[in-house]
Formats: structure tokens, sequence, C-alpha cells
């Protein structure tokens, strides 16, 4: 009997479109799974809107941390003033300071304030008047003694300063850089001192973009000495046979108008100013100098050069 069932409902089934096949098949598996008990725990799906604390440990309030600071630096402090005083007699200042820093702040002592304030400004002092050390660490050491310490950073203003020129004296001329090449015909050697622009331009399309200028002083064995300046990008009004003028001005004095030459070559980015002579001798006492110079479409923009510290000596200027 169960058999003629389930061979005519397997009949009737397979009659079916296969679409409704697949819902009748659906519709029974649910059914099947609703009137059966397989043991699955019930499933609710919410959502929380506080987020999950996960428990930790090892995290212990700031104020439970703090406290235990200050009972291990009370414990302690007996020796870390004596280790204070050791390395105070080695002059080792700062070693000193941090030994008791982390203490001073913990038991809010002003004596123990105190100590650490005159272990680091005695570092301090000690590396700005350390002779063997160089102008420039000195220097810094300084600029952190009145930062920190402004009180004491202010009695000592005139050596803050005589520092200060020494490290900028010891910066002067870096910006120079100095090339010595072999002349292909075998006439010498080309001697070249070459600094670039502080300042940059931009021109119009097809120009656009940033660029520096270059100011380069050459002495060569066949063509004699030049001044030479360069752009990047961009074309001088300025041909070989025709000359131009080209605007100098040293430092805040009055400007110098000097006459120029394009490049032999005919490049529109280089030209020579004439008159090497006057130039040098005005720029070595000069700390900066401007040039402006006509550059198609562009009227006259200017370029700025730092030029103190240009060392004759490693330029062979045999003049």
């Amino acid at each position: 009997m169960s058999q003629g069932i389930s061979y005519r409902l397997g009949k009737y089934i397979g009659a079916m479109p296969q679409w409704l096949r697949y819902l009748f098949l659906t519709v029974l598996l649910i059914a099947l799974y609703s009137a059966f008990d397989f043991g699955l725990p019930p499933t609710r799906h919410t959502q929380s809107t506080q987020p999950v604390q996960l428990p930790n440990s090892n995290k212990r309030p700031q104020s439970e941390d703090g406290e235990l600071a200050r009972q291990e630096c009370s414990k302690s402090i007996v020796e870390r003033k004596k280790k204070y005083d050791s390395l105070m007699r080695e002059e080792k200042f700062w070693a000193a300071a941090r030994g008791l820093s982390n203490c001073a702040e913990a038991l809010g002592t002003p004596e123990l304030a105190a100590l650490v304030r005159n272990a680091e400004i005695k570092s301090y002092l000690f590396d700005i008047n350390n002779v063997n050390s160089s102008p420039r660490d000195r220097s810094r050491a300084m600029d952190m003694l009145t930062r920190d310490y402004p009180d004491i950073g202010a009695k000592y203003e005139r050596l803050a300063k005589e520092l200060l020129e020494q490290v900028n004296r010891l910066d002067e001329g870096l910006q120079w850089e100095y090339i010595h090449t072999d002349d292909p015909m075998g006439k010498g050697l080309i001697h070249q001192a070459t600094v670039v622009s502080t300042n940059t331009v931009d021109f119009d399309f097809p120009y656009s973009g940033p660029q520096y200028g270059t100011l380069t002083l050459r002495t060569h064995p066949r063509y004699g000495r030049d001044v030479v300046f360069r752009i990047e990008k961009g074309q001088f009004i300025c041909r070989l046979y025709e000359g131009c003028n080209v605007v100098v001005r040293f430092d805040d004095d009055s400007p110098t108008t000097f006459s120029a030459i394009g490049s032999a070559d005919h490049s529109s980015k280089v030209l020579f100013i004439q008159n090497y002579d006057k130039f040098l001798g005005k720029m070595l006492k000069a700390k900066r100098l401007r040039i402006s110079v006509n550059v198609f479409q562009e009227a006259a923009p200017m370029f700025e050069f730092d030029v103190k510290g240009f060392d004759q000596i490693k330029y062979k200027n045999s003049s």
C-alpha cells in the first residue's frame, strides 16, 4: 500500500514543472524541520548597542599605579639619593637627574625637584663649557638650557650669542660647490665655483614649474674668466653678438648694471656677465646678491643668491 502511494506520489511529482518541484521540496523540508526536534538550541538574533567589555586583569587604575610608584620610591629614596650624590661627584649630571626624576614626580616633594633641577642645569652647563665639543653641540646645549630653565639661560645670553655666531661661521660657504676639471685640449685646469639661488621662479607654459637659477664663476685656461648665469628653462633675451644688460644688487647697495652676452652655442638658458673683476670685487664684500634679467614673455624675474663664505683658495683664483 505504502509502496503504491510512494510510486504515485513520485510519478505525480515527476510530472510537475521543474520550478514547481523545487518549491514543493522546499516546503516539504521546512515542514519536516518544524515537525522534528533535532536538539539544536533556539537562536535569537539581537543587535547589542553596548560594546562588549572584555575583562583585563592586568590593567590597574591610574590611581593604583601612582600609589604603587609612591610606595616604591618611599622605600628606595635613601638609596636613590646616595646614588645621586655618587653620580654628581663623578660629574655624571644627566644620569643623576634621571635617577631621581621619576620619584620627584611621584612624591612631589620640593627637595627632590630641586635636586633634579640642579643636576640638569649642571649637565647643560657642562656641555656648554666643554671646549672640546663643537660649537654646534655647545649651542644646542645652550638652547636646551634656555628652553628648560629660562631664568638660568638669561644669565648666559652673551655666550649664547657668541656660540651662535661660531655656528653661523661654520655654515658659511657650504652652499658653494668647487669643481676642477682638465681642459680637453690639455691647456690646464678649469676652475669653477657654483652656487644655486635661494629662491625659485615659475614661468608660464611651456616653461612652467618652479626652477632655480645658477651662478658660476669660471676660470678657463683658454677662455679666461667668466661669470656665468643659467636658468633651467626659458629664454634669455640676450644674443651673443647683440648683448643685453643684467641688473645686480649686492646686499642693500644700489643696483649695478652689467653688460652680458649670450652663449656661443646659442643656448637661450645661459648668459655671460661681463666685467669679471668688478663683479667678483663686489661679491666678496657681500653676503647676498640679486640678479634680474629679461626673459622672453616673463619680464625680468629676480634670482637671489647666498654668496657669503666664498673661498678663493678652494676656487684657486690666480688674480
